[in-house]
């Protein structure tokens, strides 16, 4: 009878480049063929091997093997931090050779703040803003929520136009911008944005502040005052 050796054939389930939210589990699944059979599997991270069968090369207890046969190895990280993002590599090893697949791990993190607020333009009772988007965190941005303060420490919500929220100023990731109404004339505003994706809200921009105008025209206290009283 004929026996016919080969090297490795093998491949990771799912995607080339896998979206894990922040503080979930990694799990990758090898598949692989061989014969004859595997001697060694290696997972290895960035270059640097993290598990060599069913064992675990580098100390985090977060890291482990819960499967391993003839055919499939699994490697598991759990409560997922930036840190775990990467190139991961299943190299599988038998006596005619060895055969890799690899995918990508891209962990998902709340957005960064949006940047360079801006006070655009104001009037008695509205203020126009502007920003620029932040990292989003490798998960799309969904809305923006601007909130102001009289006092630069307590944010409240503000009404605006176009708003998702008719008691709040949130809009659409398609907005940079926001028309901030029914303010208060000659008072200073702060007012500072934030951005949500899916894994949650970004803390707040930097603090841009600006006092709305006076409203009506001022009173020339002179001419009022002599109407009322002889003046020289």
């Amino acid at each position: 009878m004929l026996t016919v050796h080969f090297p490795p054939e093998l491949t990771i389930d799912g995607d080339q480049k896998q979206f894990v939210p922040v503080g979930n589990e990694i799990l990758l699944t090898c598949q692989y063929n061989a014969f004859p059979p595997a001697s060694e599997v290696r997972w290895i991270k960035d270059g640097s091997v993290i598990a060599r069968n069913t064992s675990v090369k580098i100390n985090d207890s977060r890291v482990t093997i819960p499967h391993h046969n003839e055919t499939q190895v699994q490697l598991s990280i759990n409560a997922t931090t930036s840190q775990d993002a990467g190139n991961y590599t299943c190299l599988v090893t038998n006596d005619v050779g060895n055969f890799s697949d690899a995918t990508s791990i891209v962990i998902q993190v709340v957005p960064d703040p949006p940047i360079n607020v801006n006070v655009d333009a104001k009037s008695s009772r509205v203020v126009n803003i502007s920003w620029m988007a932040g990292f989003d965190g490798n998960s799309a941005i969904l809305d923006y929520t601007v909130k102001i303060s009289v006092d630069n420490q307590n944010f409240t919500d503000v009404v605006c136009q176009g708003s998702l929220s008719n008691s709040a100023c949130v809009l659409s990731n398609s907005f940079t911008n926001a028309s901030l109404e029914n303010l208060l004339p000659w008072t200073t505003y702060y007012i500072r944005v934030f951005a949500r994706n899916l894994i949650g809200t970004s803390t707040g921009s930097s603090v841009v502040n600006t006092t709305t105008d006076e409203e009506g025209t001022p009173i020339d206290m002179y001419s009022f005052t002599c109407r009322y009283y002889e003046c020289v």
